[in-house]
């Protein structure tokens, strides 16, 4: 049976501000990229201009939490960087991202959203207001929303890559328990690998600094013995952040898990043989 939401809407960060400290259990509403019901209590925020902004430097680029992602792909693909372009014009389609922000992707609080990747991947930072101060927490550190607090600012690096992969692991319209998005980056210089990132999002979110430590300073080409023992490496460092998942719900996702895990080490692998 469907119930009825109090909605209220916001028209500036006062606005939000007041409702956080006065309204009980209000949930904060952007334009997302799913289907979901609103919570009892909504505060809609996609009309306040103050989360509206793009703000291009040489080194990074700013983009206010309610940005609409048609307008974040109205910059350009040669604006921005390349992986971060292809997800999200992977996202939905035109007429979604006319609606979805990039805040809405970014906050889902079920599956990660298709931007996650990407944002990890490239050392991303967000920045919340709470009502007395604003908090700049890395991608690498982010694991939820801080108490009264809310999203006002993502900051993209503008890194130049040799390589740079993005796949949608589940291209369909519609975020679900399957859906995944997968990066890899990589900097070389003279036949050195200086650089290299590799992130999967979905149910989990996967970035791991000692696969990423063992790559560092390879000589290239990779040989395929160096290959097979990344491969290795990184199918047991999923499984570590599977199982810690699966301890944390009681359903069962391991069919999910072991065809996610599939589909992951096949396109690492397709990411490092470009090393070759």
């Amino acid at each position: 049976m469907e119930t009825s939401s109090t909605v209220f809407y916001a028209n500036n960060l006062t606005d939000i501000l007041y409702q956080l400290k006065n309204v009980s259990r209000v949930e904060l509403c952007a334009g997302c990229t799913t289907f979901q019901q609103l919570p009892p209590i909504a505060l809609i925020i996609r009309n306040v201009e103050e989360l509206k902004f793009i703000d291009k430097r040489e080194r990074f680029v700013e983009f206010g939490a309610s940005v609409p992602l048609s307008v974040i792909l109205d910059l350009g693909q040669k604006r921005l960087p390349s992986f971060f372009y292809e997800a999200v014009k992977s996202i939905a389609n035109p007429f979604i991202r006319n609606m979805a922000t990039i805040g809405g992707n970014i906050c889902r609080t079920d599956v990660r959203g298709t931007l996650y990747a990407p944002l990890l991947a490239s050392d991303a930072s967000l920045d919340f207001r709470t009502a007395n101060e604003v908090i700049t927490i890395p991608m690498t550190k982010f694991f939820g929303i801080p108490k009264g607090g809310f999203l006002t600012k993502i900051r993209l690096p503008l890194e130049e890559w040799d390589i740079s992969v993005f796949r949608q692991l589940n291209p369909v319209l519609r975020l679900n328990e399957n859906s995944a998005s997968f990066v890899f980056l990589a900097k070389t210089e003279k036949g050195i690998l200086l650089k290299i990132r590799i992130a999967l999002c979905g149910l989990i979110r996967f970035r791991s600094g000692d696969l990423e430590s063992r790559l560092l300073s390879s000589k290239l080409p990779l040989s395929k013995k160096t290959i097979e023992e990344i491969l290795e490496l990184a199918g047991n460092k999923f499984d570590k952040e599977a199982n810690e998942f699966m301890l944390t719900t009681d359903r069962d996702y391991s069919q999910t898990f072991f065809i996610l895990r599939v589909k992951f080490l096949n396109v690492l692998k397709y990411s490092l043989y470009l090393l070759t």
